[in-house]
């Protein structure tokens, strides 16, 4: 609670003045340019603690003062270690890109201690929850496992958020994948190890971290005799089923962000091995107060297929990012695949993309 209080504290800091320093009484003591100064006057705003006492946002509704008038305002009062008043009304600031923006709101989680620190040290800058209720057990929203957590709610904006929440249930997926292998393929094909190299986890989301991405594959299939790589595997997960049994709704459609298919080709072109895209599927059940991320089936398609299988390329509902859209006819089922890598269906792979190129995706 006394967390909360703080929080809710700073929408009265509007009404805290900051101590003017002995060299500053008067607006013209900021040496702010003639023109700001005239508009300032112009608005009534004669007097340095008056202005002080304004904050951004009503700066900016006066006539004549815009943007660049509002910066020479802002960098004059912060060279004599003063600011303008905390707007009470300002959009608040994503925990995770640092950003002010009207979506962002009050995002609740189920987390047990362990992810939560993962986020706060690794994703929100040291940015802990504005609020924790106590401890109970339930299954983490992230890692999916049965633990002691709490309720933690952070700010975030719309896009954080979803991006947060479903990490859950990529994380599920992957497992399921690595269990999968372990148990039904590797029997079959003990010359191939099935490694994962791009743990689902959530990054800061800022411009450093976006420069520095770097195209990574989630799997890599390496030969056991040699350590050499075999293949890698992109990992994609939904709540829809491709073919076999039907446990929830059938894919229409399959949709692959552009981004993901460029950063499929850059995998293949620079390891120099074929790339699959496999699709799992992953439901919710319900287990109060929290849910379980349930693996179903997972279905596995190669680069050629997807090239054969292309329809068309738009932008998805509600988004701004273009996603390739492709028939489901292109994927492949569990046995098909074992009987795929027994029969040495990676080397064929390898050999056509050195004989025809790398196919286009879209």
């Amino acid at each position: 609670m006394e967390d909360v209080l703080a929080f809710l504290d700073d929408a009265a800091a509007s009404e805290r003045l900051p101590s003017v320093p002995d060299d500053v009484t008067t607006i013209g003591d900021l040496g702010l340019p003639p023109r700001v100064t005239r508009v300032l006057d112009a608005n009534g705003l004669t007097d340095l603690d008056e202005l002080l006492t304004r904050n951004e946002r009503e700066l900016l509704a006066m006539p004549g003062l815009g943007p660049g008038a509002l910066r020479a305002v802002i960098d004059a009062l912060e060279s004599h270690d003063l600011a303008l008043a905390i707007d009470p009304w300002a959009p608040y600031e994503c925990a995770r890109h640092g950003v002010a923006q009207w979506d962002v709101t009050l995002c609740t989680h189920f987390l047990c201690d362990a992810c939560c620190g993962d986020f706060v040290n690794n994703s929100f800058d040291g940015e802990g929850p504005v609020f924790e209720g106590t401890p109970h057990e339930g299954r983490c929203s992230h890692c999916n496992l049965v633990r002691d957590l709490r309720v933690r709610q952070w700010l975030l904006c719309t896009w954080c958020d979803r991006v947060l929440r479903s990490l859950g249930r990529s994380i599920a997926s992957s497992r399921f994948i690595m269990e999968t292998w372990t148990e039904r393929i590797a029997p079959e094909v003990p010359s191939i190890e099935l490694r994962e190299v791009d743990e689902p986890r959530l990054v800061r989301r800022d411009a450093d971290t976006i420069a520095a991405k770097v195209a990574s594959a989630d799997f890599e299939g390496v030969s056991t005799e040699t350590g050499e790589l075999v293949f890698a595997i992109e990992l994609k997960t939904g709540k829809s089923y491709i073919s076999g049994d039907a446990i929830g709704a059938k894919m229409g459609t399959f949709q692959l962000d552009q981004s993901d298919c460029d950063d499929i080709t850059t995998v293949a072109a620079r390891d120099g091995v074929p790339v699959y895209l496999f699709h799992a599927q992953v439901i919710d059940r319900v287990e109060p107060p929290t849910v379980r991320f349930a693996p179903v089936a997972f279905w596995w398609t190669d680069m050629f297929s997807m090239h054969d299988n292309f329809i068309e390329s738009r932008t998805r509902p509600r988004e701004t990012k273009i996603a390739a859209y492709y028939n489901t006819a292109m994927f492949g089922t569990l046995p098909e695949l074992v009987e795929h890598l027994r029969d040495g269906g990676p080397d064929r792979l390898k050999q056509r993309i050195g004989d025809e190129g790398l196919p286009s995706l879209y």
